[in-house]
């Protein structure tokens, strides 16, 4: 079996809303589908690292991440905007439980600003594809979503 590396996607990505980069965020909120193909869905935990801190994506009692659903994650942060650009953004899977392989379809990640009551987009990718170590093409369980490395 080839030996995993990372998937990056930054190619796919799109920022839809730009602030100022002292903006302050006070949450941000990450929205996922997972298509409606065979095998898509995963029973592995599936997390998100957002400037360095790990994010569980997970709701108790339900079955996240199934074939042809969209699951939505919200989480306090106290970031500023300028600090959420130049992080990197890393999603990944455990690869735990049966059938741990996920093909991850759309990703959008909304933004809240201190003092707002709307959340706004940040940047959405599309089409991820397989985070699987068992599966081709890539043998990964992990998107780098964000290199990090923001350029206006």
């Amino acid at each position: 079996m080839p030996k995993p590396r990372r998937l990056f996607v930054a190619g796919s990505e799109r920022q839809t809303r730009r602030f100022n980069d002292d903006a302050n965020i006070s949450a941000f909120k990450i929205t996922i589908t997972t298509p409606n193909i065979n095998y898509a869905g995963t029973d592995a935990d599936v997390y998100i690292e957002v400037a360095g801190v790990h994010y569980l994506l997970d709701k108790p009692g339900y079955d996240d991440f199934e074939r042809g659903d969209t699951d939505t994650y919200q989480f306090r942060v106290n970031l500023e905007m300028g600090e959420l650009r130049d992080s990197q953004i890393r999603l990944y899977h455990d690869n735990s439980g049966s059938n741990s392989g996920w093909y991850c379809g759309k990703v959008v990640m909304s933004v809240k600003r201190r003092n707002s009551s709307y959340m706004f987009v940040y940047k959405e990718w599309s089409d991820v594809g397989w985070l699987a170590k068992d599966e081709p093409p890539y043998y990964t369980t992990e998107a780098i979503l964000q290199d990090g490395a923001f350029v206006a």
